[in-house]
């Protein structure tokens, strides 16, 4: 381990790579929604009829299920 912390402190630092941004690329707009196993399916339904699409699910510890949704963004 302090090979490891040694070594690391000689290195020079790391910069993540930029990119110039793509003006014609699809642009995104999330929703992410907490809720009970019990009203899933409305959440589920209400949130396709706005047209987002579900990419994203997780069992929350207390019982809730966590989803996570996209759909293009207006320009």
């Amino acid at each position: 381990m302090l090979v490891g912390c040694a070594v690391g402190a000689t290195m020079p630092r790391l910069a993540a790579q930029s990119f110039p941004q793509n003006p014609s690329a699809q642009r995104w707009e999330q929703f992410c929604d907490l809720s009970s196993s019990q009203h899933i399916n409305t959440v589920l339904s209400t949130r396709g009829v706005e047209g987002f699409e579900l990419v994203s699910t997780n069992i929350d510890p207390a019982g809730g299920i966590f989803v996570c949704f996209k759909r293009p963004a207006a320009r």
